[in-house]
């Protein structure tokens, strides 16, 4: 079991080669072919201008400032990827325009094992995708800090740790996350908890830690209380404490609509986690 074929977002921006180089990291792993997509942005959100061109030759130069536009941040996208990338592996390059983002970008991810991409709450996004993209599609999906390889250098993970609240997500973060786990040097189910929830059972986390261990896994179950103390700082601070590279989670338990109202742990980690998070639902 391996991951075969992964797929990285990119854009122009500088911080892009931190999800390109995970993604090379990882595809080096597990011998994976590599598919490159660029969402690009039309300019006519971002220049309000633009909205009151009046007269065909009005509109033909805006038409014609966007277009360059797009072709510019493609091109910028495309060195980006290859810069990074360099002559490693099996490749290619995709091209998404946003305006067609919502149906075409869950086409591209139909064939894919896992999906790499940078923050998902960042400037350089838009309010449409990835995150809700990402969801629908299905696919597990790492999301990369800023600035990571500065400080981890551009290997696979090797210390891995799991959050484990006995729901189908996590569940699924789980499986998604095998052809991983297998490979790393050590990994930890946290239960944060756990007494307070029966579904986790008389043990929590030693089912699952079980399950892995058939599987090959290297595996220590933690179990702590949160104490008052919000459970994604209980995450952060234990992936910190055990010296953790990656965070698996199964994304909203609850809604997507309660957590961006009330806050969660998922809501909470994507905006706030120094950590790559590798998330299935």
């Amino acid at each position: 079991m391996a991951f075969r074929t992964i797929a990285v977002f990119v854009d122009p921006a500088p911080a892009c080669a931190d999800p390109i180089l995970y993604a090379v990291g990882l595809a080096r792993q597990h011998e994976a072919h590599i598919i490159a997509i660029c969402v690009v942005p039309t300019t006519w959100e971002t220049k309000p201008s633009s909205m009151y061109a009046r007269g065909d030759d009005a509109i033909h130069d805006v038409i014609t400032v966007d277009t360059v536009g797009q072709l510019d941040a493609i091109e910028a996208a495309r060195q980006a990827f290859s810069r990074n990338m360099g002559e490693r592996g099996s490749q290619e390059f995709r091209v998404v325009r946003e305006f067609e983002a919502a149906r075409h970008i869950q086409l591209n991810l139909l064939h894919v094992d896992i999906v790499v991409t940078g923050p998902l709450y960042h400037e350089r996004q838009t309010a449409i995708w990835p995150e809700t993209e990402l969801f629908a599609a299905g696919v597990p999906f790492v999301v990369v800090p800023d600035e990571w390889f500065e400080t981890h250098g551009d290997g696979p993970p090797e210390r891995v740790l799991v959050g484990w609240n006995a729901s189908g997500e996590a569940r699924r973060a789980i499986t998604a996350s095998l052809p991983l786990l297998k490979q790393v040097d050590e990994v930890w189910i946290l239960v944060v908890d756990g007494p307070d929830n029966a579904r986790r059972g008389e043990e929590p986390g030693a089912d699952i830690a079980l399950y892995l261990s058939r599987h090959g896994v290297k595996v220590t179950v933690m179990q702590c209380e949160s104490a008052a103390v919000p459970v994604h700082s209980v995450i952060l601070d234990t992936a910190t404490a055990v010296a953790a590279d990656l965070i698996v989670l199964g994304a909203y338990s609850h809604s997507r609509m309660v957590e961006r109202i009330f806050g969660g742990v998922t809501h909470d980690l994507f905006k706030s986690a120094p950590f790559p998070l590798l998330v299935a639902r």
